[in-house]
């Protein structure tokens, strides 16, 4: 009897060998020959609601039944110039807020915790179901401000994750990483990736969709409409990056509502973005240069980051390498283009510039081919290039609309061997607000106007594209506190798991005043 249901186990898992390799085939064509959609599905806001509503609703991802959570949609105008002006605003948008509580049983406080990502271009609404559960990263990165006995909110405004609608543009994005596949002599921004771009926002105009309502200024009025419709008197606000621009515009409409403000890692005049951004990683190369000079404490070194860096592009450029996700699929090249983001994007990070030694040093050393296998560096090498593309949580339309209006994107000046941003994509960038329709507005928020307002102030001294000066403005003209972490780069309160900073910003919440810590790391 054993020996027969063991057949018949070897034949049943036969049969499903033969049925997933038929379906394969089958469907081989369909993904060889499968075109990206222009554009995602265009859904406004329901019907049946109107300007200011927030309703309760089933949140739009899978999250266990004992979560203490709660999701709300909340409705405004597309434009909100013209609704205020007394039209209609064009059709409904909703933004998805996501409540999550804190533990039963203990105080409740009135004013909870705003969360406001960065980006721009980021959704702010957690959706993987492991996140919420009691044990969840969400309660234990969050835990010190649950255990105030405030909830927690999160959002995605307007354009963003699961806001109606939601803008993204898969053939752009498919089309950019077809030109990554390209050598790097082959590609050319300002055709197929300008074109698919340009189509992309044709499509969302024929749709309904006014690119330039998707900023700042209009999603802070959506957060005023947000916090009025759950009878919050008052709340606090963190805004992260590019979030601290949403907090200053979330102040600049809506200041009564704000109990306190923490700005970590601040854009705050961040506005001749390639400019700005130049010169933010041009500094932190030079402070690994002084932490690699006798004396320093960065090993490894040999004739320091800047010099690896030349030589690396210098070999990228004549031999780039492949670097493939998967076993079959087509190799993604990094030339030296790619080379310097991933260099870029390591240094976001705590012990980035030790971090972006050893790429320099692997990406220099190994042969061409060696990314080409499927190890772990193959897939984190293949996850890290134009890391934007492959998050879906990412708008590229939304973040052009708010970086257009919002920051200048005039050249650069100045030489360096190192661009964040090279002289085509430069042009390139502004070719596309062209393409959107949407212009520098030279509207800059002067914090000094809200002086007065509880505000403490993050900043990294390692940051690459937020440097301390930034967050040092900032704090000086609303009058808040400050505080530059040594040790760290961009995200100072959540992603270093540094528990004395996160303790001090609880209490400065608590108490609405800023009170140096005493007994852990030396915080200037």
């Amino acid at each position: 009897m054993d020996h027969q249901r063991a057949g018949n186990d070897i034949s049943v898992g036969k049969r499903l060998l033969i049925a997933v390799l038929l379906a394969a085939i089958v469907t081989l064509p369909f993904w060889l020959t499968h075109e990206e959609p222009v554009i995602d599905p265009v859904i406004f806001g329901d019907g049946r609601y109107k300007v200011g509503d927030v309703v309760a609703v089933k949140c739009p991802f899978r999250m266990p039944r004992q979560n203490n959570a709660q999701c709300y949609r909340t409705y405004a105008p597309q434009d909100w110039d013209a609704y205020e002006a007394g039209g209609d605003g064009g059709p409904l948008i909703s933004i998805l807020a996501l409540v999550l509580n804190p533990p039963a049983g203990g105080a409740r406080m009135p004013d909870p915790f705003m969360y406001l990502e960065g980006g721009p271009g980021f959704s702010g609404v957690p959706s993987d179901y492991d996140d919420f559960g009691s044990d969840g990263w969400l309660r234990y990165v969050y835990k010190p401000i649950l255990e105030t006995g405030r909830a927690m909110i999160f959002v995605d405004t307007r354009g963003l994750g699961h806001s109606e609608p939601a803008l993204h543009c898969p053939a752009a994005l498919r089309a950019a990483w077809q030109d990554l596949k390209q050598r790097p002599a082959e590609r050319s921004l300002q055709s197929r990736i300008l074109e698919a771009d340009t189509a992309c926002f044709r499509a969302l105009e024929a749709e309904g969709v006014v690119p330039g309502a998707y900023q700042s200024d209009y999603a802070a009025r959506d957060l005023a409409a947000l916090r009025r419709g759950l009878n919050i008197e008052k709340w606090n606000l963190y805004g992260i990056s590019y979030g601290a621009q949403t907090a200053l515009n979330v102040l600049n409409v809506d200041a009564k509502g704000v109990r306190s403000v923490i700005f970590d890692s601040p854009s705050y005049n961040r506005v001749a973005v390639f400019q700005d951004d130049q010169a933010a990683f041009d500094r932190v190369l030079d402070q690994i240069e002084l932490r690699c000079a006798p004396g320093g404490d960065l090993v490894n070194c040999g004739d320091g980051i800047k010099s690896k860096l030349t030589d690396l592009q210098a070999q990228l450029r004549d031999r780039p390498i492949p670097v493939r996700g998967q076993p079959f699929g087509n190799a993604v090249y990094m030339g030296d283009r790619e080379a310097l983001l991933v260099v870029h994007d390591a240094l976001y990070q705590a012990n980035g510039q030790s971090r972006a030694l050893r790429i320099v040093e692997a990406l220099t050393v190994q042969p061409a081919n060696y990314l080409s296998s499927l190890s772990n560096w193959a897939m984190d090498w293949h996850q890290t290039i134009y890391w934007s593309y492959l998050d879906e949580d990412f708008s590229w339309p939304v973040h052009l609309a708010t970086t257009c209006r919002e920051n200048d994107h005039g050249p650069s000046t100045g030489a360096t061997n190192w661009p964040v941003y090279t002289l085509e994509e430069q042009d390139y960038s502004r070719r596309l607000c062209e393409a959107m329709g949407i212009s520098f507005r030279k509207k800059i928020i002067d914090a000094a106007d809200f002086a007065g307002v509880p505000t403490l102030v993050l900043s990294g001294e390692r940051d690459v594209i937020t440097p301390p000066l930034y967050g040092q403005e900032l704090a000086a003209d609303i009058d808040g506190a400050h505080i530059t972490h040594p040790r760290e780069s961009h995200g100072v309160m959540f992603w270093t798991g540094d528990e004395c900073l996160v303790d001090a910003a609880v209490d400065f919440i608590d108490a609405l005043a800023f009170s140096r810590p005493k007994d852990c790391l030396k915080l200037r």
